[in-house]
């Protein structure tokens, strides 16, 4: 997919670690890039962005940016009703975030994992489990390394498990993993998505693009999880605390089997 960006005239907003990522890769596939931030970023990532030799621009968001623009690509945490991105919507301006970058960079199957809480002790324990298989796994988002550094390197047939915050997934369009898990809801980030509703729907983006031959995996009794998940997809839906999967008499059990003991875990 590295062709569909040369030439392409990219804004990379938010000089943090992955927003640098993201730079690095667009300008190592042809794209023409612009870094800018809202505050004064570090003399290390004054000093990165420096290096990559691209237009920066530091301490505000000029509309006028948006002039020389084709693609937005966002760090999550900038909030989507800044002006300058509001006004790109007017336009009708693409904004990514550096998942959806990753996804279309990469043929690697994604697990991806999200909720209100656990999402790093989660995706630890998978990414720990799939590294006993046959196939080379990574872990990636908001654990481990930048989403597009794992991708850039991932061959078609590995792994890649990522933690993905609700902000992440309010920028995603394609982004399509094999396996997902939405873990819970509960209120959180209200400052950033105004209301309950807007946040869980947000989380819900992981389910946008699955299909009924992937695997969702779901609290069956959190009824606002549920409330999320398609139709199309309770087929293929894999519940704990549900009957597939439960804690049962300090052990956990899989499909009425017990596997292992409570007190055994780390």
């Amino acid at each position: 997919m590295e062709a569909q960006w040369k030439g392409k005239r990219v804004l990379v907003l938010g000089a943090a670690r992955s927003g640098i990522a993201a730079a690095t890769y667009l300008v190592g596939v042809g794209a023409i890039v612009t870094m800018n931030t809202g505050s004064e970023p570090s003399t290390e990532e004054r000093t990165k962005v420096e290096q990559l030799g691209i237009t920066s621009v530091f301490g505000s968001h000029p509309l006028d940016l948006l002039d020389d623009t084709d693609v937005i690509v966002k760090n999550p945490g900038i909030p989507y009703h800044i002006p300058l991105l509001q006004a790109a919507m007017d336009r009708g301006i693409p904004i990514y975030t550096e998942v959806e970058l990753a996804y279309m960079e990469t043929d690697a199957a994604f697990v991806a994992i999200t909720g209100s809480n656990g999402k790093t002790t989660t995706t630890t324990l998978v990414h720990e489990l799939l590294k006993g298989g046959d196939r080379p796994v990574h872990v990636a988002g908001n654990i481990g390394f930048p989403a597009i550094e794992v991708a850039t390197r991932a061959k078609p047939d590995d792994l890649i498990v990522i933690e993905l915050s609700s902000f992440q997934l309010m920028g995603v369009e394609t982004f399509h993993p094999k396996a997902a898990a939405l873990l819970n809801l509960s209120e959180a980030h209200l400052d950033y998505h105004g209301d309950f509703d807007s946040y869980a729907d947000a989380k819900a983006n992981l389910f946008r693009n699955m299909t009924s031959s992937d695997r969702i995996v779901v609290k069956g009794a959190d009824e606002e999880v549920m409330k999320r998940v398609p139709d199309a997809l309770h087929a293929s839906t894999f519940g704990y605390d549900a009957g597939d999967a439960s804690v049962r008499d300090g052990w956990i059990t899989l499909h009425g089997d017990n596997i292992v003991r409570v007190s055994e875990l780390a």
